[in-house]
């Protein structure tokens, strides 16, 4: 791959990466652009102290909704709702699939979770980067992973009900 196409592909890994922070396109471009022009910055972006920086200033971009969202969050009762007891992921899941069932998240557990589970932040970590304390965190990480797996899951039963019941000769 040439210096060019490195190029091209590390602008879209850091708008990837900011619209899924967040979830608004002409930010993630404003942020890139910014990333872009800061040569030095770019110049090293696999570094994971760069990384963290564009992370840190997608987060700062969205203070007010993190804010809002976390406020929110709070306020409310773990849910109930959780997915089904036996479920799977289709192998045919797309990274496209996993990127819309994100952004339909609220933000605050979607950042919690895309920092947790995804860059590998300790929630710790996370809860210092996100300026929140630990058990919102924490409680923002359960939420984003219910809602990301009642978001890809595909219920077993639903999924083998037609052969379970024809191994018993019943036809459905």
């Amino acid at each position: 791959m040439g210096a060019k196409e490195q190029y091209y592909k590390r602008a879209e890994g850091f708008y990837c990466l900011a619209l899924l922070f967040t979830g608004d396109s002409e930010l993630s471009v404003t942020l890139t652009v910014e990333t872009i022009a800061s040569e030095d910055l770019f110049a090293d972006a696999l570094n994971p102290s760069i990384r963290t920086h564009f992370i840190a200033k997608a987060l700062a971009s969205i203070r007010s909704e993190l804010f809002v969202s976390a406020t929110r969050l709070a306020s409310t009762q773990t849910e109930d709702d959780l997915p089904p007891a036996v479920w799977s992921l289709e192998p045919s899941t797309t990274e496209s699939q996993i990127e819309n069932v994100l952004l339909a998240m609220h933000v605050f557990p979607r950042c919690v979770l895309l920092l947790t589970a995804f860059e590998g932040l300790t929630l710790n970590d996370a809860s210092i980067l996100m300026s929140s304390d630990p058990e919102l965190v924490l409680k923002g990480r359960i939420t984003g992973l219910r809602s990301l797996t009642r978001g890809l899951a595909v219920p077993l039963c639903a999924k083998h009900t037609p052969s379970v019941l024809a191994a018993f000769g019943v036809r459905a």
